[in-house]
């Protein structure tokens, strides 16, 4: 693969297919200085977001795992779960720390507007409510029904793709997470030191996937909806022509 093709291809990840090829196109003509240095500073430009974005994401899912856990574990003192209720709370929990992880991406990379941004934090304060709450029948009940008639109201309206994304991403989410952490809890079992390191970087792998999923399914529902960088114009060269 030749240099520019190279360059176009990396791009690609970053600004899309079309304004890639542009922009290589525009760099090789021009010529103002090494043009690997000049792809370098396209490519922060497009890539600071996502990258920033997708940092945050996994400390936010870091951080509500430990919250979400503390608050579950002290509770579950004075309000026990019953044996039925135990395995919903846990993938409910598991369900907020995934939300959490997607929502910040979301939100950071395409703004607190973007309606796919707006539905997922819809759904993960409904479940955090759920989650500290569940022992509460009329929070409970409040959280059910709210999640319920918001999703039929939104299901007829021109939103209606934001609740068929958020069910791919959350689907495909809670699936992936649970293959990481089914092997993260099997090498927790371990009493070796490597084996628990691995244990922590499977849950670790299990919260670092969920960005690009969601960035992913997002893309692929909004596509007609996205330009680059960011859903602006494409950048220009200050002296293009």
């Amino acid at each position: 693969m030749s240099g520019p093709s190279l360059a176009e291809w990396i791009l690609t990840r970053f600004a899309g297919p079309a304004s890639a090829a542009s922009i290589v196109g525009d760099l090789l003509e021009d010529r103002d200085g090494p043009f690997w240095f000049s792809i370098a500073g396209v490519l922060v430009r497009f890539a600071w977001r996502p990258i920033l974005a997708g940092s945050l994401a996994v400390c936010v899912g870091l951080f509500s795992h430990d919250l979400l856990h503390s608050i579950v574990f002290a509770l579950s003192g004075a309000h026990p779960s019953s044996r039925l209720w135990a395995p919903l709370l846990d993938l409910n929990v598991a369900v907020s720390i995934l939300l959490s992880t997607g929502m910040t991406y979301i939100v950071v990379r395409y703004g607190p507007r973007n309606p796919f941004a707006i539905a997922l934090v819809a759904a993960w304060a409904l479940s955090c409510i759920m989650s500290v709450y569940w022992w509460m029948p009329p929070a409970l009940i409040l959280c059910l029904s709210t999640g319920v008639l918001a999703f039929i109201l939104v299901a007829f309206s021109s939103q209606r793709r934001s609740i068929l994304c958020l069910s791919a991403a959350l689907t495909a989410s809670v699936l992936s997470a649970e293959v990481c952490w089914d092997i993260s809890f099997r090498f927790s079992q371990s009493g070796a030191s490597p084996l628990k390191l691995m244990a922590f970087l499977s849950y670790v792998a299990g919260l670092i996937i969920q960005p690009a999923m969601y960035g992913a399914i997002y893309r692929a529902f909004f596509a007609d909806q996205l330009t680059h960088p960011e859903q602006g114009p494409s950048p220009k060269l200050s002296n293009s022509r």
